[in-house]
């Protein structure tokens, strides 16, 4: 009697396994179907699937994934559990043709529409220059990114960033117009402020700059009469940062100029020289010096630079002081003064000189004078006609380094004494 049982409960088994099998054998997909299979085999050329039907589906390799990244080594593997869509049922030769990045690209929509709430960042590859900026493939997505977006000076060229690896994030998504807009310069604004946060604190709680330098001042109203300012002077289409470290002594007063190194993540000092510097379109600097020796009455001498983009710093175009006739007469260059106006200028390099009014020897230049009509043509060659930039300094506070660059104080550990006042 337990044998018959057994017996009548394994036919019932088999008899409800045969039924599935059969159903399975006799299911018709159709196309534009989400199905689900396992890897079978891996071929150069196409994917084989099992669909639990009776006919043989294959996803070919073009039809994996847009990302001209894609490796199907690391990937896919035999055995992996696969979903795609039903391209192609063909009853005569008995396949299925399947697409994987047909159904990736219906989800990836999806996943893109909640990155432009979240900002969600893709590190992804630029593939083309279009009108008006490039494109970006995201998650097999075409991204069009602005040239304004793009973080390149206004008349880069902007084929430099193709083949290349950008940090992108989503900022307009239009699905019914199959339109997607994503940006690299927010994240890397995102990135520099964070870094330029770090300059300020260091330099308002520690009075120290990035390469070690102790900065003079110790108490915290002596700090904080220090500025800061957040401009793109050296026109590289992203903001600087510019420390103006004044209340301090003399000898201890200084103007640095921060950029941001976006591949090494790290600020890039471009210019250090004494406070009151003026910055002009098209990245050129004028410095002056901290003392004059008052040869020429008003000229207040200076040193020149010219922002360099390919070591992403100031360099050096020359020093200039001036020689007034009336004031300093004795040894004057009259043979240099052409248009006879009384003034030469000193554009040279320093060397040890004699002091024509008083003979006290001082460091000075060792090339000869100019009249002014060359000093003219050597500055218009650095600053052309150029416009001096209007900077916004702000004083260097706790709470103006967290609302200029949008970032939370997070105090280091300081090393100030309180106010006496405090």
């Amino acid at each position: 009697e337990v044998y018959d049982k057994m017996t009548d409960e394994m036919n019932i088994q088999e008899t409800e396994s045969f039924a599935e099998l059969l159903e399975q054998t006799l299911k018709t997909l159709h196309t534009g179907e989400k199905v689900s299979g396992v890897i079978t085999q891996i071929n150069p050329t196409d994917i084989h699937v099992d669909l639990g039907v009776k006919q043989a589906g294959y996803i070919p390799t073009t039809e994996l994934s847009d990302d001209p990244n894609y490796v199907i080594a690391d990937n896919i593997h035999i055995g992996d559990e696969i979903e795609a869509y039903v391209m192609r049922v063909n009853d005569q030769e008995g396949t299925i043709m399947l697409s994987k990045k047909r159904l990736d690209a219906v989800k990836n929509w999806e996943v893109l529409e909640k990155a432009v709430e979240s900002g969600e960042v893709y590190d992804c590859v630029i593939t083309d220059v279009n009108k008006g900026g490039v494109i970006a493939n995201v998650l097999g997505i075409r991204v069009f990114v602005p040239a304004s977006q793009t973080g390149l000076p206004r008349e880069a060229d902007l084929s430099q960033l193709v083949k290349t690896r950008q940090k992108v994030r989503i900022t307009e998504v239009t699905r019914p117009r199959r339109r997607v807009v994503g940006s690299i310069r927010s994240v890397s604004d995102e990135a520099r402020r964070a870094a330029f946060a770090q300059v300020l604190r260091t330099a308002h709680d520690r009075r120290e700059l990035p390469d070690g330098t102790v900065l003079d001042g110790g108490s915290v109203g002596d700090i904080e009469g220090n500025l800061f300012a957040l401009h793109d002077v050296d026109g590289d289409g992203a903001e600087e940062l510019i420390l103006l470290w004044q209340n301090a002594a003399m000898a201890g007063q200084t103007e640095v100029v921060y950029g941001y190194g976006g591949e090494t993540g790290q600020v890039v000092e471009e210019l250090r020289e004494f406070p009151g510097v003026i910055f002009y379109g098209g990245g050129a600097a004028e410095a002056p010096w901290s003392h004059n020796q008052n040869w020429a009455n008003e000229f207040w001498p200076y040193t020149l630079y010219r922002h360099s983009p390919e070591t992403d710093t100031y360099e050096n175009m020359g020093s200039v002081d001036a020689w007034d006739k009336v004031l300093v007469s004795n040894g004057f260059p009259l043979d240099v003064d052409a248009d006879g106006d009384g003034m030469v200028t000193d554009n040279w390099d320093f060397t040890h000189h004699q002091d024509p009014a008083g003979g006290e020897a001082y460091w000075y230049y060792e090339e000869p004078p100019v009249d002014g009509a060359e000093y003219l043509a050597w500055r218009d060659g650095v600053v052309g006609e150029a416009e001096a930039l209007e900077l916004s300094f702000m004083p260097l506070t706790a709470e103006n380094i967290a609302q200029a660059l949008d970032v939370p104080y997070e105090a280091l550990v300081t090393t100030l004494t309180p106010d006496a006042a405090g």
